[in-house]
């Protein structure tokens, strides 16, 4: 089946879009053209795509949550953040860029995802976010986390 920029703005239009049929229906190939969505202007769009390119493998999420990750609207980085929880590979990569955001909602999400996939080598970051972190809620579910981290 061959996916166009269409069928994807069709499987994002509804409010609350069913991200994993969408992912299954559109497959990989829906991968460049989400990655390009991430960064629209469009708060909501550029949301969905990085929570329907969390739902693709990890290969073919890569450019649309390492875009996403670096949006200029935190509403766009939370669905980057919250997407991590489902690929474990990615997440060793980017979560370290998205523990140290300047928004709330992205480390707090951030940290879900860690408490989700568990990635090697981010026990020290997350160390330290749990000794710096300056809401105390945060600071607590970092350091929990934290003792959950392999070494």
């Amino acid at each position: 089946m061959s996916v166009n920029r269409e069928d994807v703005l069709s499987a994002l239009r509804p409010d609350e879009p069913n991200y994993p049929d969408a992912a299954q229906h559109l497959g990989a190939e829906a991968a460049p053209i989400l990655a390009e969505l991430v960064q629209a202007d469009d708060v909501e769009l550029a949301a969905k795509a990085a929570s329907l390119a969390g739902f693709l493998s990890s290969e073919s999420a890569r450019a649309a949550l390492e875009r996403a990750a670096i949006h200029q609207d935190p509403v766009v980085r939370v669905a980057a953040a919250a997407s991590l929880q489902r690929h474990p590979k990615l997440a060793g990569e980017l979560i370290g860029r998205l523990l140290t955001d300047p928004d709330l909602g992205v480390r707090k999400w951030t940290l879900r995802s860690l408490q989700a996939v568990k990635p090697h080598g981010l026990r020290g970051q997350v160390e330290a976010l749990a000794s710096t972190e300056q809401v105390p809620a945060l600071r607590e579910l970092a350091h929990r986390i934290a003792e959950q981290l392999p070494s």
